[in-house]
């Protein structure tokens, strides 16, 4: 492949990098007002899909950090707090190897440790 292709190549995929980006974060504003019009476990997981699917530590603990607040000001209804940590957990484990061990995701794993300690608290 000549220079001019290759250069032409790597533009494609740049473009493509950023469409696909764009794409990605329509979808995840989409399931936010989504999550946001009617929390909910179904929707709260939903959310945390599309949030894992970014393949972003970053974009993870923002949307977790989100709906942590909203479960503590007691917008989601008929989640325990034990379901919650369990739900965050399994979708942060589907983020990519480099992506879990952020520090965004350290503090996210605290919190789920914390949901986890007050569910016991509330039980004991």
């Amino acid at each position: 492949m000549d220079q001019e292709a290759r250069q032409i190549a790597a533009a494609a995929t740049v473009l493509k990098n950023k469409t696909d980006e764009d794409a990605r974060r329509s979808e995840l504003e989409k399931a936010r007002r989504d999550w946001d019009a009617a929390p909910s476990g179904k929707t709260t997981a939903a959310f945390l899909e599309v949030a894992t699917d970014s393949k972003s530590a970053d974009t993870f603990a923002e949307t977790a950090n989100e709906i942590l607040r909203s479960f503590r000001d007691g917008r989601i209804g008929g989640v325990a707090a034990d379901d919650l940590a369990d739900l965050l957990e399994s979708h942060y484990r589907l983020l990519p190897p480099s992506e879990r061990s952020s520090g965004a995701v350290f503090v996210m794993k605290e919190e789920i440790a914390n949901l986890r300690a007050s569910s016991r608290t509330k039980v004991g």
